[in-house]
């Protein structure tokens, strides 16, 4: 089997898995959701952990580095579900995790100290600095934006959301790496990615526009014009796609950054036709976060 067939079916099964995963979120306390974000999460810190690894002249402490990713996905989790009125029955387990107030801060100064203390008493001295500031960097750079689906997809239009700014991130990333390789006659000019081509990332964006308008009149056809939320322009969804499509072409040159720096062509092999868990959800790692504070800031203002 090619590579592009490869890329294609696993692709479809994750994608399906996803959309599995979305519509059965408010079925047992969405622990389907919850276990997807948390592999994706610790699969990521796995990879860019290994990404980073130097040896003797640093590494991260990883079990610090894997339980700060957990509480912080807990926590975003537990935030989410209290303030959409769900939980049910489990509450008092979420106020353990979420009392009242984010335990971000919290999570993140975990990894910072313990990072610290596990080189004071497991590590030489040399690659402190660059352990600790890898531990905390990993949390930062894969963990944090995943957790952000959480606040996303718990609120009035969420499912829409999630999968709008899925289609428009992995959409815009098949659109570029088709009309790359049918058409791609000039060289983008990134040099930690060479292969890029202008007609590959005009592709990306057409493809990725595309997607945003199906999603959102599909959706305002089967479910009403509630469903998308604070979203009723097509106009606005294409600015969006346009802006949200240049965000995933910055996280997946990023992730190409640190695999060009580690001297790696994929952050790992367990996907096939992609490579890791990092290699597929760069992108998404720009993405979330971006949409989550883009409609919580216009929600606010208007």
């Amino acid at each position: 089997m090619g590579e592009t067939a490869k890329r294609i079916l696993s692709a479809a099964f994750l994608v399906g898995f996803v959309i599995a995963a979305l519509y059965w979120q408010k079925e047992a306390h969405a622990l389907l959701p919850l276990l997807l974000i948390m592999l994706f999460a610790v699969g990521a810190v796995y990879e860019f952990y290994h990404l980073t690894d130097r040896g003797l002249e640093g590494r991260a402490v990883r079990l610090v580095g894997y339980v700060a990713t957990a509480g912080i996905i807990l926590s975003f989790y537990a935030e989410a579900m209290i303030g959409s009125g769900q939980g049910g029955e489990i509450q008092a387990l979420l106020r353990y995790l979420y009392p009242g107030q984010s335990l971000l801060g919290f999570w993140l100064l975990f990894a910072a100290m313990g990072a610290l203390i596990g080189h004071l008493l497991f590590r030489p001295l040399d690659g402190t600095i660059y352990g600790s500031g890898v531990t905390l960097a990993g949390v930062l750079y894969a963990a944090l934006p995943l957790a952000h689906a959480f606040p996303l997809l718990f609120q009035a239009g969420g499912t829409f959301y999630l999968l709008l700014v899925a289609a428009i991130t992995f959409m815009t990333d098949t659109g570029a790496y088709f009309a790359g390789r049918w058409f791609g006659r000039h060289n983008a000019g990134f040099k930690v990615s060479p292969r890029k081509t202008i007609e590959g990332y005009v592709g990306g964006y057409i493809i990725g526009a595309i997607s945003a308008l199906g999603f959102f009149y599909g959706f305002q056809s089967q479910a009403g014009a509630a469903s998308t939320g604070l979203f009723q322009s097509a106009v606005e969804i294409v600015l969006f796609s346009l802006v949200f499509s240049t965000l995933a072409i910055f996280g997946d040159l990023s992730e190409s950054a640190l695999k060009r720096d580690a001297r790696v062509k994929d952050s790992a092999s367990i996907i096939p036709g992609h490579g890791g868990v990092l290699d597929l959800i760069d992108a998404l790692l720009f993405t979330l976060p971006a949409a989550y504070y883009y409609l919580h800031f216009k929600a606010v203002i208007f």
